[in-house]
């Protein structure tokens, strides 16, 4: 880990231009930095996105794996709230990494920036998301996001506890074109939501006709989709080829 981001995991401390300091918090810890950096390695992308940049404790966990791996590389950004939340502390530290001259940022909405990304032809193989726990908002992201991901390419969903995020976690297991590649930090709510879900599809299953009765109700659960985890990393397997009327209960 690069010296800069050692010294903050050590301090618990983050400084803006003018040399105030802020307490660390809402951050990427270190172990899914970690995380984050061994698919980057894996794939070697040339070209990033990264929604949400906050204090840039990711960013520049990613800016050092995709460093290591290609001099080639550039880093897409977007973030709303970066000068307004957080003090553009998470820009700071991107000048003060060297590579700032390989990112692109936009503090802007994603759903102001990635339909223009997609409509310049822009081509993607690493995808990471940490902002906004909205579901129809990520779903949004997601399409755009997809449309420019390259065949092999990842994209990766932090925060996947929530219901929003979790919710979106099961429509990608379920679409054709992904998979699951690998996850970090299991869900330490996932025994509860065994229970509670096994509760329900077991009362859900005593009912005759049941699939034509809940033909929108998933019978697996978040264990069978390999989906309850904390962070999870989605690999596109194949082009979107699904019929006009598909659709699969997520």
């Amino acid at each position: 880990m690069i010296p800069l981001l050692t010294e903050i995991f050590n301090s618990g401390k983050v400084f803006d231009e003018q040399g105030r300091s802020y307490d660390l918090h809402s951050h990427t810890r270190p172990e899914q930095c970690a995380f984050l950096q061994k698919i980057i390695k894996e794939i070697k992308p040339k070209r990033s996105l990264e929604i949400g940049l906050a204090y840039g404790i990711s960013t520049l966990a990613i800016l050092e794996a995709l460093s290591s791996t290609s001099n080639q590389f550039h880093h897409t950004i977007v973030d709303p709230y970066q000068s307004k939340y957080w003090h553009s502390i998470g820009l700071e530290y991107i000048k003060k990494s060297g590579l700032g001259e390989q990112v692109t940022f936009y503090e802007k909405f994603s759903f102001e920036i990635l339909p223009d990304l997609c409509k310049k032809g822009e081509r993607l193989q690493f995808a990471y998301i940490d902002s906004t726990k909205v579901f129809d908002i990520l779903l949004v992201d997601f399409f755009f996001i997809t449309r420019m991901l390259d065949i092999n390419g990842v994209i990766v969903l932090d925060d996947c506890s929530f219901p929003g995020i979790r919710k979106l976690a099961r429509f990608i297991a379920m679409h054709p074109s992904f998979k699951v590649l690998d996850a970090f930090g299991a869900d330490k709510n996932s025994m509860k939501r065994k229970m509670l879900f096994s509760f329900d599809n077991g009362m859900i299953k005593l009912i005759p006709f049941k699939k034509k009765m809940f033909p929108v109700h998933n019978f697996k659960t978040d264990n069978q989709l390999n989906v309850d985890y904390h962070c999870i990393a989605f690999q596109k397997i194949g082009e979107d080829n699904r019929n006009w009327d598909w659709f699969e209960a997520f």
